[in-house]
């Protein structure tokens, strides 16, 4: 049960551990500017804690803004949340916002699976994500602490990562993950690098013999290369993966859909390969919604 009350900032605790541990100072000042002319437009929700106060779920930097304005009060939603849930919440507000780091993302995941021992479907459920999005983050976070603190620095960009992690070198791994934040990579010049250094391993499809050839013992059975689809990380032959060419403007939009985890396998059609974005397979909405502060984030 929710409710909506002023409450007094002198009663608000910020959480032990927040989803966050970078912030955006440009977007803080722009936050302020808006609250100071509009007010809060979107209530934080709080929940109860011990000794009459409250701890914030999500919106601490409205109410840290509410602060610097020295407001005194503000409205809140109010709702008993358990610990579980109100962390679940509030890392699943942080990723509706879209401006949250890959890396703060993968380390709050970790922690809700290694707190209140969940798996990593019961993650994705929580946070409605795919299972997927949350196999990625953790690979991320756990595989190479190089590509991991490029990205956390903004150096590299997610997908552009997910790409890297594929190389099972860890040399070649962080050699390509400097180059790829020396130039500048996007995902698909990353893609193009890694193939290649892929090939160069010899991890290619392997060659096909030619017909003329004439055996005098015991065919030797071809290796079946299995890799992982890029959107439902389910392993197939690598013959039977599809190669697809599109323009730039569709890849980035795919990826997008692949990062924020709405891009899912349509499990009703499986027989057909088929995947689907959700809402309809139509490009994903990353405007911020008409009634939330320029800039704010939980």
């Amino acid at each position: 049960m929710s409710k909506i009350a002023f409450i007094a900032l002198s009663e608000i605790r910020s959480p032990l551990i927040d989803a966050r541990t970078s912030s955006n100072d440009v977007k803080f000042t722009e936050l302020v500017e808006s609250i100071k002319q509009h007010g809060v437009l979107e209530p934080p929700l709080i929940r109860p804690i011990e000794g009459g106060l409250y701890e914030i779920v999500f919106g601490s930097r409205r109410i840290q803004a509410a602060n610097a304005l020295s407001l005194g009060k503000i409205q809140c939603i109010v709702r008993n949340m358990t610990d579980e849930a109100a962390e679940s919440a509030r890392l699943a507000e942080n990723l509706d916002r879209e401006d949250m780091n890959p890396v703060d993302e993968a380390r709050f995941i970790q922690r809700l699976i290694d707190k209140y021992n969940l798996t990593e479907y019961q993650v994705a459920d929580r946070l409605h994500r795919t299972a997927a999005f949350v196999s990625q983050r953790l690979t991320l976070l756990n595989r190479d602490q190089t590509v991991r603190d490029l990205t956390e620095a903004g150096q590299i960009s997610i997908g552009v990562a997910r790409e890297i992690l594929r190389i099972p070198d860890p040399l070649k791994r962080r050699d390509m993950a400097r180059y790829a934040a020396r130039d500048g990579f996007n995902v698909g010049t990353a893609k193009r690098y890694v193939n290649q250094a892929l090939s160069d391993m010899g991890m290619g499809q392997p060659p096909i013999p030619e017909e003329s050839t004439v055996l005098t013992a015991p065919p030797i059975q071809p290796v079946i290369v299995v890799y992982p689809c890029e959107t439902c990380m389910r392993k197939f032959p690598i013959e039977t993966l599809t190669i697809k060419r599109i323009c730039n403007d569709c890849d980035s939009v795919i990826q997008t859909a692949i990062e924020k985890g709405i891009f899912v396998y349509d499990a009703e059609h499986g027989s057909e390969g088929n995947a689907a974005v959700e809402g309809g397979g139509s490009e994903p909405d990353t405007e911020p919604a008409d009634d939330r502060e320029a800039g704010s984030s939980a």
